[in-house]
């Protein structure tokens, strides 16, 4: 895998599989995430990169309902976000996923992300977990739907950007 941010940590944390087989890399410090085309035998990567933020850790992915919408979702531990890539367009959405939850974004951090078969996202609060009181009494996800950007009932204000990659 070639090297972005050489002064930052090279290591990968999550590695899945989509439909198709192909193998999906969350490159953590790097920014980025890479695709290994099982059959081609070749890498695409894209930039998930925010402007003018140089501490990021993209840690986990989910690509294995890419195909019901090109989307293929993703998360920032250290920033507290979700990304929504468009496979396609090499555009993505972000998602302030913890901005007025308690404790604030540095409060929370991702465990795990995973998709339903309409590839709405749902992740683990690896700070609160599940079992805490407002994790358990208000959700046990967040979802990231096709029709609607974030559903939470504990958060009142999601913040939408939309990046070009």
């Amino acid at each position: 895998m070639p090297v972005f941010k050489p002064d930052y940590p090279v290591g990968m944390l999550d590695l899945q599989a989509d439909k198709d087989e192909n193998l999906w890399l969350a490159m953590m410090d790097q920014g980025k995430i890479a695709k290994f085309d099982t059959k081609t035998l070749k890498f695409q990567i894209w930039d998930l990169s925010r402007e003018n933020v140089d501490l990021q850790q993209i840690n986990f992915l989910m690509p294995l309902h890419d195909d019901i919408d090109g989307k293929v979702r993703t998360s920032d531990s250290e920033l507290g976000e979700l990304r929504r890539l468009d496979v396609r367009t090499g555009k993505f959405d972000v998602f302030e996923a913890f901005e007025n939850a308690p404790g604030g974004p540095q409060g929370h951090r991702f465990y795990e992300i995973t998709a339903d078969s309409q590839n709405n996202c749902h992740f683990m609060d690896m700070v609160q977990g599940i079992s805490d009181g407002w994790m358990q009494e208000r959700a046990r996800s967040c979802l990231i739907s096709r029709q609607r950007p974030i559903q939470h009932p504990a958060v009142a204000r999601w913040t939408r950007k939309t990046v070009s990659g």
